[in-house]
C-alpha cells in the first residue's frame, strides 16, 4: 500500500494482517533523492514495478515482493541527470502556514540567486480535484523554464480541499469548500507578496479545469490583486460538469439550486470586466466541455470585458498534437512575458559571461 500522509512524500509500505497490523516502509532510504513513489504489482503479486517520481531525476525499477531490496533497473534517465548537472536550476522551498486551525502546505520554486532581486510571482493551481500539488515530485515543464531561465518565482498551495490531509478543525460543509479554498489561497498569496524577494505588483495566476475555475474566482474576489491570469478549460457552471463531483460537494441540482448559483462563475462576470486574463480551451474537451467557455464568452462580450482567447480545434482536455502543445507553451510564455514584464531572452549563461568579462 502507498502512504501519502507524510508531507510532500508518497511511500510504499507493507502491513501484516495478523496481530497489531505492523507497518513496514519498503521504500524508505531505498534510493537517494527518492521520496515520491508509485507502484504497480504483477497479477500474482510476486513482483512490482516501482516508479521513483522525485525529487531527483525519475527512475523505474522492478522488485521482488519477497525481497524488495533486490531490484533490476529499467530506466534511470542517466543522460538527463548528467545534463542537469551543468544547469543552474531553481531552488525548491516547502513551508506550512496556518489558517482557521487548518494547515496550508506551500511549495515555492525560486530562481537561482533569488535573494538579490525582486521577482514576479506565478501562482499555479492544480487541475484535478483532491490531488495534492505540494509534493517533491520531479517536474521540468514550462513553469520550471519560467523560474530557472526567466527569473519568475512559482508557488503551489494545498489548502483544506485536499481530502487526504487531516484537519484540526471540525468537519467542513462540502458546499463551502470552494469559498474556503479561495480564502485559503488568497491568504497565502498576500503572505507571499510581503516576502522581500517578491514583487507584489507583478503577480499572476494559472489554472486548468478546477484550477481555472478557482483562478477566475480569485480574480472576482479581489480588486486587481493579480496583474493577469491564464486559465485553461475552466469550469464555469457546475451544472455542466461531472455529476459525481458536483453532487458530492453541492448536492442535487433540483434541491440545492442556490448552492449551484453561488458556485457559478457566470453570475460574477461583471467583476471580470477590468481584469486581464487569457482563456484557453480545446473544442473537443470531454472532461470540461467547451460549453463552459462558450457560456463564459457570451457573457464576457455583453459586459465588454478585457480578455484574450486561444482555441484548439479538435483537441481534448489534454492536448495531443505536438504542434498544439508547442503552440500552447509559446502562447503561455508570450502572454506571461507581456504581463509580468520579465526578459524573455535573459539567461543565466549570458549573465555569467558578462560577469567573466567584467573580471
Amino acid at each position: 500500500m502507498t502512504n501519502c500522509e507524510i508531507m510532500n512524500a508518497c511511500l510504499l509500505t507493507s502491513v501484516e494482517l495478523g496481530g497489531v497490523f505492523h507497518r513496514q516502509c519498503l521504500t524508505c532510504n531505498l534510493f537517494e533523492r527518492c521520496s515520491v513513489f508509485k507502484a504497480d504489482f504483477s497479477p500474482n503479486q510476486t513482483y512490482f514495478t516501482l516508479y521513483c517520481l522525485g525529487p531527483g531525476v525519475p527512475k523505474v525499477t522492478i522488485h521482488s515482493t519477497s525481497d524488495p531490496s533486490r531490484y533490476t533497473v529499467v530506466e534511470d534517465n542517466s543522460l538527463l541527470a548528467m545534463s542537469l548537472e551543468t544547469k543552474r536550476l531553481s531552488e525548491t522551498v516547502f513551508q506550512t502556514l496556518s489558517s482557521d486551525n487548518s494547515d496550508l502546505d506551500l511549495k515555492m520554486s525560486l530562481p537561482p540567486g533569488y535573494g538579490g532581486n525582486l521577482h514576479p510571482l506565478l501562482i499555479i493551481i492544480d487541475s484535478i480535484p483532491g490531488r495534492q500539488s505540494v509534493t517533491e515530485e520531479f517536474a521540468l515543464g514550462w513553469p520550471e523554464v519560467l523560474s530557472s531561465l526567466h527569473g519568475v518565482a512559482l508557488a503551489w498551495i494545498d489548502s483544506r480541499s485536499w481530502v487526504s490531509q487531516g484537519q484540526k478543525g471540525s468537519i467542513l460543509d462540502p458546499r463551502k469548500l470552494s469559498s474556503l479554498r479561495i480564502k485559503d489561497k488568497l491568504g497565502v498569496v498576500e503572505w507571499l507578496m510581503q516576502l522581500p524577494y517578491i514583487d507584489g505588483r507583478r503577480v499572476a495566476v494559472y489554472g486548468k479545469g478546477l484550477g481555472g475555475y478557482l483562478g477566475l474566482k480569485m480574480l472576482t474576489a479581489t480588486n486587481q490583486m493579480f496583474k493577469c491570469a491564464a486559465v485553461m478549460a475552466p469550469i464555469t457552471d457546475f451544472k455542466l460538469y461531472s455529476a459525481a463531483f458536483s453532487e458530492r460537494y453541492l448536492g442535487l441540482p433540483n434541491k440545492e439550486d442556490h448552492s449551484y448559483m453561488a458556485a457559478s462563475l457566470l453570475d460574477d462576470i461583471h467583476k471580470l470586466k477590468n481584469e486581464n486574463f487569457l482563456l484557453i480551451h480545446g473544442t473537443a474537451d470531454a472532461r470540461v466541455h467547451f460549453q463552459h467557455s462558450a457560456e463564459l464568452l457570451s457573457r464576457l462580450v455583453k459586459v465588454e470585458a478585457n480578455y484574450s482567447l486561444q482555441l484548439y480545434p479538435d483537441e481534448g482536455h489534454t492536448l495531443r498534437e505536438e504542434r498544439s502543445i508547442q503552440h500552447l507553451h509559446r502562447t503561455l510564455l508570450h502572454y506571461l512575458h507581456n504581463c509580468l514584464e520579465y526578459d524573455p531572452f535573459h539567461s543565466i549563461e549570458e549573465e555569467e559571461e558578462e560577469d567573466e568579462e567584467e573580471e
